[in-house]
């Protein structure tokens, strides 16, 4: 350690009492001194480290927010309504002119309907063969054995497999159901406990049923061979074809009208036809033509006065 004249003693800073009279120092000798002697170290932070440590944070605390609020996954169930199986759409004919009106059935079976009848059923080609009748019908049934043709009357029902038989339920009192060819079995309708056992009839019976009492009478309408001519009952006026295809077609004119139709069956496999025939106000020869037209076939007469059919 030194002495000097211009440092002061310890004692001496203790003994030191600023004079009064002195002036204060102004601010600008004391930013004068500061600027000689430094400003005291200012420690700095580094700004952009701390933004992204705070975004870090922020999202450490978002990911642990949504973890603790995320729902568990639910099992969702399909409301949406299922369509059933789909089914053949029901068909309704009723016959509203004046005449018996002929109707083929998508099996082949014919309907001769009377005048003010109708009949409902399953349009599907491979239905079930239930006919719901109101009125009066002759049936001629096309066979088939997995598929009993069944028509269903006002207490009754009647069941065939392959024959030609009629219904009439226009009577207030009864209902009767007549054989024609063949063999069907009349049922009471499902519907009531009263009623009367299954009844087998024979070409010829006629069964008649009161709707009363439901009591149940037979009786031979017809003879035998009188049964059997009415296979095809009397020539009709109009016929109705739905889908029928041509060779059904070009037979049952050729029953009906008892005339030779030719074709070449194999060209008219997959033709059908859906329209009427009024013989009333159109000729045959005039519906065969048409029916040629439509499926680019011709029509030629013959000289036993019926007709050729052929691919154009």
């Amino acid at each position: 350690m030194h002495n000097s004249d211009d440092d002061l003693h310890e004692q001496s800073w203790e003994n030191f009492q600023p004079d009064p009279s002195e002036p204060v120092p102004t601010q600008k000798m004391r930013e004068h001194i500061e600027g000689h002697v430094g400003r005291p170290p200012v420690r700095t932070i580094a700004y952009r480290w701390v933004a992204a440590a705070s975004v870090i944070l922020l999202a450490a605390a978002g990911l642990r927010f949504w973890k603790t609020t995320e729902k568990p996954p639910v099992a969702t169930v399909n409301t949406q309504k299922t369509q059933p199986p789909a089914t053949a759409a029901r068909r309704i004919i009723t016959n509203n002119t004046s005449a018996v009106q002929l109707f083929f059935l998508p099996d082949g079976s014919k309907v001769r309907l009377s005048k003010g009848s109708s009949i409902s059923f399953d349009s599907g080609r491979d239905a079930r063969r239930d006919i719901a009748l109101t009125g009066q019908a002759v049936f001629t049934v096309a066979p088939d054995k997995t598929r009993p043709f069944t028509v269903h009357s006002i207490d009754l029902a009647v069941t065939a497999l392959g024959t030609v038989f009629g219904v009439d339920d226009t009577h207030s009192a009864f209902t009767t159901v007549l054989l024609y060819s063949g063999k069907v079995v009349v049922k009471k309708a499902a519907t009531g406990a009263r009623g009367f056992s299954d009844v087998y009839l024979t070409p010829g019976q006629q069964l008649t049923v009161d709707r009363n009492d439901l009591s149940v009478s037979i009786r031979m309408a017809l003879p035998p061979q009188s049964a059997a001519a009415e296979k095809t009952p009397a020539v009709k006026q109009l016929m109705t074809f739905t889908r029928q295809p041509l060779t059904e077609i070009f037979n049952e004119l050729h029953n009906t009208y008892h005339i030779t139709i030719n074709y070449d069956a194999a060209a008219v496999k997959n033709m059908d036809f859906t329209g009427t025939f009024n013989s009333e106000k159109e000729s045959l020869e005039s519906f065969l033509s048409t029916l040629c037209d439509l499926n680019e076939l011709t029509l030629k007469k013959t000289k036993d006065k019926g007709f050729s059919i052929q691919p154009r």
